[in-house]
């Protein structure tokens, strides 16, 4: 119960964030293929509360290699890329250790404020006694 109770509130989370409207993994991404940053970060975010979930869920293996396909496609989805494409651009941003580790200081800060965010709609939400 505990289990699928944190999979609907990490669900849920990634339902309320915003949205906007082949080369081997890590080499030069073509220019029309580079997702911004802003919506890297969000994604990226995404795929960490996505994995978070399927670690949390106390599934078995099968299952969970299961969800995991249906999920990251429907992220995936959400976001109107592939999945290669979100992989070239991460190996991308590795490419300068500098950057990706600022790049990933601003997910823990996307991550940040959805957790203030989901606190504040649990405060208002409980009941007062």
């Amino acid at each position: 119960m505990r289990g699928t109770l944190c999979l609907t509130v990490i669900l849920l989370i990634l339902g309320c964030t915003r949205h906007p409207g082949s080369n081997e993994i890590g080499s030069q991404v073509p220019s029309d293929s580079l997702i911004s940053r802003e919506l890297m970060i969000r994604i990226t975010a995404d795929v960490h509360v996505l994995e978070a979930a399927l670690l949390n869920g106390h599934y078995n293996r099968q299952n969970t290699r299961t969800l995991a396909a249906q999920y990251y496609k429907e992220l995936f989805s959400k976001y109107r890329i592939s999945e290669l494409r979100y992989r070239q651009n991460i190996g991308q941003l590795q490419k300068d250790s500098k950057d990706f580790m600022a790049f990933y200081n601003e997910v823990i800060a996307e991550l940040d404020g959805r957790i203030s965010i989901a606190q504040k709609e649990i405060k208002q939400s409980t009941p007062k006694k």
